[in-house]
């Protein structure tokens, strides 16, 4: 690379740096746009393969609100109440193995003293597509997701699930957010090391 070039992408690298920097400092002063929370009862869960779960009278009111979830988010399920994370890791590998729909990259240091089932974020797809996809119920089994239907149920897995929302300006830096929440919250899947 000739030393003008060079110099152009420095000073390139050093604007999208200071751009970056402006929404990630407004968050660390002022928080995040908004707070949601949501409970999942994957054992008490029906098959929700052959139509849409959010337009069901169980889950409208949940999938109403997760709609509304405009901005970019991180998001992280919670195992209510915590203590079985062996028993979780266990099932979610046995229906890993089977590879019969997408799921979460497997971490190699597991705290199995976590209830921090995942982490994950959004920005570009709607929260409510990628909880559906998490769910299991999306139509493609190509679609990377926790596919928690196909083997939590038999768990009576309850889940909690916080929604982290922030302004349209974080979507660019919302993987650097994503990953230090996981990283301290260490959760049972998914692959932030």
């Amino acid at each position: 690379m000739d030393t003008a070039l060079q110099h152009d992408t420095i000073a390139l690298i050093r604007q999208g740096c200071r751009a970056a920097a402006g929404p990630l400092q407004r968050v660390a002063e002022v928080g995040v746009k908004a707070v949601h929370r949501f409970r999942f009862d994957i054992g008490g869960m029906r098959d929700f393969s052959e139509e849409k779960i959010r337009k069901s009278v169980e889950h409208r009111a949940d999938f109403q609100q997760l709609a509304a979830v405009r901005g970019p988010a991180v998001y992280v399920f919670e195992i209510c109440p915590p203590g079985n994370s062996v028993n979780v890791l266990a099932a979610a590998k046995l229906y890993a193995d089977t590879k019969t729909r997408a799921v979460p990259a497997r971490r190699i240091n597991i705290d199995n003293t976590s209830s921090v089932l995942y982490v994950g974020k959004v920005s570009s797809v709607p929260l409510s597509m990628r909880v559906i996809q998490h769910l299991g119920f999306s139509r493609s089994a190509a679609t990377q997701g926790l596919q928690l239907y196909h083997w939590a149920r038999e768990l009576s897995l309850i889940l909690d699930m916080t929604v982290f929302e922030f302004e349209d300006d974080m979507a660019a830096p919302l993987p650097l957010v994503e990953r230090a929440v996981a990283q301290q919250l260490r959760p049972l899947l998914g692959k932030h090391e």
